[in-house]
């Protein structure tokens, strides 16, 4: 048995972007830090 990584790609978010936006908070760009947990392919932790 062969295991793989999940994700194939690192920083793959980054053509979901659009999408993420849409889901953030109003108010997050005004947030003057944001902190969250490593999580590998898991890492936009909302």
């Amino acid at each position: 048995m062969q295991g793989g990584p999940c994700f194939p790609w690192v920083g793959g978010k980054r053509r979901l972007l659009p999408t993420l936006t849409e889901s953030l908070p109003e108010d997050f760009g005004r947030m003057k830090t944001y902190v969250e947990p490593f999580v590998g392919g898991g890492a936009l932790f909302f």
